[in-house]
């Protein structure tokens, strides 16, 4: 699984929690599968590099799909780029960006983050790069019709147009792909199998949880509580893949029963930890009682398990200040402000900058 937080998520985002992403797959276009033919590939705009809106014109392609907002796309664009390099003449690259912040389905405005983006990154972006629309219709044919939810994704093409793999961009698997496709001797078809057993069993469980999406959505949330338990105690192992939509029904049922269950030391992910600190520190949550404690406990817990991570040493550094635990609220957000200059996000990292310089001067100003 992976676990992107956007940056700076207390002051301008909120994640797209798994909740939302949950209801958004029970209406998932496909299915589409290694061996099928690639959908078309016209984004809204070209960004760098040579187009290729012909993906049947005899050419090698990775489609790669990541947002600027995506901390593990940030860490593989490099990676991509060393492939780009490698395969320089044989295989083309591309990078479409998807899922950014916007309000509606017709608001453009991320175009310009995304062009500022690309050229900070400079040459560690070495491929072509594209911006799906604010339809998402790239994101609609490719990455929902083939049932991923998660960024970064590749796609690989044959000259052909014929999908030949999909997975992580940074999965020791995809050089053996590309090597394969390139040879004409990679067998597309037991991946194509695996994948198609995978995907019958997404829409099994996408069944079971219908009960308890469909009364969340009509804000029924004993109800949906009661369907969501009803599911884990013949179902446990679902327990991670509900684990969001659960924080999001006790959110808004019982808020001592939320806490009580993050408070539970049974094995919960990186999403109840994150949602559970932001909610209490964030002032602008819907949260009635804010227990500081638990929000520094969960930080604690989160960092431990989401390594190098800015959004999450953000969320610590938030902790420590509401304890007024300065020196650690500081070295946090140092720390924070390093990673987000790594990550090569200017102004994730201005913001980090100014926080940094706010917990200094209240420092200052405690006497502590």
């Amino acid at each position: 699984m992976r676990y992107s937080f956007p940056e700076n998520t207390l002051m301008k985002k909120t994640v797209l929690s798994a909740a939302v992403a949950l209801l958004a797959s029970l209406s998932m276009a496909g299915p589409l599968n290694v061996g099928d033919f690639a959908p078309g590939l016209k984004p809204a705009k070209w960004v760098k590099g040579d187009k290729a809106e012909n993906l049947k014109d005899g050419k090698v392609r990775v489609v790669e799909f990541w947002a600027t907002w995506c901390g593990p796309c940030k860490v593989s664009i490099p990676h991509l780029t060393e492939l780009a390099k490698k395969y320089d003449g044989k295989i083309q690259f591309v990078g479409v960006s998807v899922w950014e912040s916007k309000k509606d389905a017709s608001d453009t405005s991320y175009y310009p983050v995304v062009d500022e983006f690309v050229k900070t990154m400079g040459d560690k972006m070495g491929y072509t790069v594209a911006v799906d629309g604010p339809d998402d219709k790239i994101s609609n044919e490719w990455m929902r019709a083939a049932g991923e939810r998660g960024i970064p994704a590749a796609f690989v093409i044959d000259g052909e147009g014929r999908i030949m793999w999909i997975g992580h961009p940074m999965d020791e698997e995809l050089p053996k792909a590309l090597d394969g496709v390139l040879a004409k001797t990679w067998d597309y078809k037991p991946i194509a199998e695996k994948r198609g057993k995978e995907k019958a069993e997404e829409i099994r469980i996408q069944d079971l949880q219908k009960p308890i999406t469909e009364a969340y959505r009509a804000k029924k949330y004993a109800e949906a509580n009661d369907a969501l338990l009803k599911v884990l105690k013949t179902e446990p192992q679902l327990a991670p893949q509900l684990e969001s939509l659960r924080y999001q029904i006790l959110l808004n049922l019982d808020e001592a029963a939320l806490d009580a269950w993050l408070k539970d030391d049974s094995a919960k992910g990186p999403n109840a930890y994150y949602s559970g600190a932001r909610d209490i520190l964030n002032d602008k949550s819907p949260r009635k009682v804010r227990d500081y404690d638990l929000a520094l406990s969960l930080a604690e817990k989160l960092d431990g398990l989401i390594k190098n991570n800015a959004a999450v040493v953000n969320v610590l550094a938030d902790a420590y200040a509401k304890k007024l635990r300065w020196d650690d609220a500081i070295a946090a957000q140092t720390r924070a402000v390093e990673l987000t200059e790594k990550g090569g996000n200017a102004a994730a990292t201005d913001v980090a900058k100014k926080k940094l310089e706010e917990f200094k001067q209240k420092k200052a100003g405690s006497g502590l």
